[in-house]
């Protein structure tokens, strides 16, 4: 009666993944997981059924099984740390939004406010664009967003061994996206 189709994606139920703080942008899927013995777990009325599927090696592909795996790891992670870089722009975004909002006449009736709005919002461009103290490639917290979705698409990409060039853009942009978080987390408890 009822078909379910598995898009061999890690962390998918097969419900689209929904961001509905960033329309614009679609949000990643998780990536594909290697060949291997995987559960499939269905719960009715509180009774569960398991069933044991296979995932097999596609026969025309190159790539060994390690090397799927490591694609794999790697693959999970950037994935979790993308998921970390949108959630925080897109807290950045909805404070902006709620800035903009703010009509010259409520902002005239608590002058005191006016001044934290301003160092506010140049606190939140100073975590999406970085503080431009040396030419990088990766600065600012929109730019490492850019580059993890880059990397994650490049290393889900092939089943290859990931080239040193998307190695390098991942370590930046991974250590830029965690120092901005962490400034936009400091700036929320302050």
């Amino acid at each position: 009666m009822h078909r379910f189709v598995w898009d061999l994606r890690w962390r998918n139920s097969g419900n689209p993944v929904v961001d509905e703080d960033e329309d614009s942008i679609i949000s990643p899927s998780g990536p594909r997981v290697p060949p291997g013995t995987y559960q499939a777990k269905l719960t009715v009325d509180g009774k569960s059924f398991v069933q044991l599927l296979t995932v097999r090696m596609d026969p025309r592909s190159s790539a060994s099984v390690p090397v799927l795996n490591d694609q794999f790891w790697l693959a999970k992670k950037i994935f979790e740390e993308t998921l970390k870089s949108r959630g925080a722009l897109a807290e950045i975004n909805s404070v902006q939004d709620e800035l903009a909002a703010l009509t010259p006449e409520k902002i005239a009736q608590h002058p005191a406010v006016s001044l934290q709005v301003i160092e506010l919002e140049a606190l939140m461009q100073n975590i999406l664009e970085g503080v431009q103290e040396k030419a990088r490639d990766v600065s600012g917290l929109a730019s490492a967003n850019g580059g993890l979705d880059t990397v994650l698409n490049a290393v889900e990409g092939g089943n290859r061994e990931v080239p040193a060039q998307i190695l390098t853009l991942h370590r930046q942009s991974s250590q830029e996206a965690e120092k901005q978080i962490a400034v936009w987390a400091e700036v929320k408890k302050t």
